[in-house]
């Protein structure tokens, strides 16, 4: 079938949605920041 990803493609698919600028990468690098700065601040 042409047209329909493979189940390899999923790498690829990831290495796309990183180039583009993936919102969820970007998200979960805010929650990393937000909550290692709260962290220490307890500390």
């Amino acid at each position: 079938m042409r047209g329909q990803a493979g189940f390899w493609d999923i790498d690829v698919r990831h290495v796309r949605l990183n180039e583009a600028g993936d919102p969820l990468e970007k998200l979960n690098g805010w929650f990393r920041g937000r909550f290692s700065a709260s962290r220490s601040a307890r500390r």
